[in-house]
């Protein structure tokens, strides 16, 4: 992921498919070179990455999926990293001062290599910088 720099290559390396959504990074498929995977969240026996800590239980692989389906809220309405992402680079900034435009939600779409481009990059920084 770290290496993709554009949306091409971002489907050419299946972390996004042919329709422009990203393929799911939290799954492991063994004997299979359908997606990659996050191994910060599943290991290649397709475990979760859980910790015991003092007694207790820490789901780290469930918390960045989560994070990365309810990354922003606001004034109720809750936006994935995906979402944040489109909206960030197909709007303007005042979006959220009223009711956002489904359209400034459809990551991946359309032909605009630029923006598409920095679509992919956003969602990428996004992700990466959740797991620092």
């Amino acid at each position: 992921m770290i290496h993709t720099q554009t949306f091409e290559q971002a489907q050419e390396n299946n972390l996004v498919d042919a329709n422009g959504n990203p393929t799911n990074w939290f799954t492991y498929e063994l004997n299979t070179n359908l997606h990659p995977y996050d191994g910060f969240v599943v290991n290649s026996s397709g475990q979760a990455f859980v910790e015991e800590i003092n007694g207790n239980t820490i789901n780290y692989s469930q918390q960045l999926i989560d994070l990365f389906n309810t990354y922003y809220n606001e004034n109720g309405d809750t936006y994935s990293m995906v979402e944040m992402a489109a909206l960030t680079n197909r709007c303007q900034a005042g979006a959220f001062m009223g009711n956002v435009d489904p359209s400034c939600l459809l990551f991946g779409s359309g032909n605009d290599t630029e923006l598409l481009n920095a679509e992919w990059k956003t969602l990428k920084y996004l992700y990466l910088s959740t797991k620092q």
